[in-house]
């Protein structure tokens, strides 16, 4: 497992945003929605009505930086999204995550320290200020704070609105958290990872022209690490004797039971292997069983 160190502390920086399936019920997290309700009915008087396609799709794109950003084009033409084919909605909530997102990495990345109080916690009026342009504060658990793009208010917008792939993509997303590492460890148990490893499998499997079908690719990628390696400060082998735990073997099983025929095969000839071994950590294991794994999985 040369490789996987890095792998790991890439992984553990990175943020997962992703979801859970219909299974996923007994230990569901509930997605904070950081956008008051009212913040619903409160529209920048600047935005303007549009009329064609093009011209929410630019709106979104030129007032991402704006007071009330691009969520306020959105929140001043919900008649007009109501009128639009599945095809348009899937492009404009595409465009808008994207936008947003890019918004966010060039230019606020993190929360500065002279907008934290003097307890270390983002100031009420920097944190409502994010509220109104869609945006919430998560705290990644060492101390730091970043700015994330609402999903929650989303979900009101386009709430039976869009094609299948698009409404299973928001009930998934409807009830999680952002991160699921902290500190270079898991935040969430391997079943639960489990779970959603699934549902990305099945998505991507489902809809071949999804809008979002390589994010499910990459969410699936990245978890199926988890749920096969785990992470520096809970690692899927238990620390002095290098055995799998219960907990990411009942993970491999779930998706031996649950998962696409690719993942299922993916998955068994892994834990055949560690079972042969005495289920002790495997030297070939990250090059043998998954490194690749994506590009695998695109090609089916």
């Amino acid at each position: 497992m040369k490789k996987s160190g890095l792998f790991i502390s890439l992984l553990a920086a990175s943020l997962i945003q992703c979801g859970t399936s219909d299974e996923n019920t007994a230990s569901q997290q509930t997605a904070p929605n950081y956008v008051e309700d009212s913040l619903l009915v409160q529209v920048d008087d600047e935005v303007v009505k549009v009329v064609t396609l093009k011209e929410l799709l630019n709106c979104i794109d030129s007032s991402a930086t704006s007071n009330g950003g691009a969520l306020a084009c959105l929140l001043a033409n919900k008649d007009f999204l109501a009128a639009r084919s599945p095809e348009d909605i899937e492009l404009i909530y595409f465009t808008y995550w994207e936008t947003m997102n890019a918004y966010l990495d060039v230019n606020l990345p993190y929360i500065e320290e002279k907008h934290l109080d003097d307890s270390y916690q983002v100031k009420a009026e920097f944190e409502k200020s994010l509220n109104k342009r869609g945006f919430y504060v998560e705290a990644d658990g060492e101390g730091g704070y970043f700015p994330m793009v609402d999903r929650a208010v989303l979900f009101t917008i386009f709430d039976g609105l869009g094609n299948e792939a698009l409404q299973a993509y928001i009930s998934f997303f409807r009830t999680q958290r952002d991160f699921i590492a902290f500190d270079g460890g898991l935040a969430l148990s391997p079943l639960e990872i489990a779970k959603r490893v699934a549902f990305f499998d099945k998505q991507y499997e489902q809809y071949p022209t999804f809008i979002f079908r390589e994010e499910m690719l990459r969410f699936y990628e990245r978890e199926m690490y988890f749920v096969m390696f785990g992470l520096d400060n809970t690692p899927a082998f238990d620390f002095g004797v290098n055995t799998l735990n219960e907990e990411h073997k009942k993970a491999l099983e779930y998706l031996m039971k649950n998962a696409t025929p690719f993942t299922k095969e993916v998955v068994k000839k892994y834990y055949t292997a560690l079972e042969s071994a005495g289920w002790h950590m495997l030297d070939e294991g990250y090059n043998k069983y998954f490194f690749g794994i994506g590009n695998a999985r695109k090609g089916k």
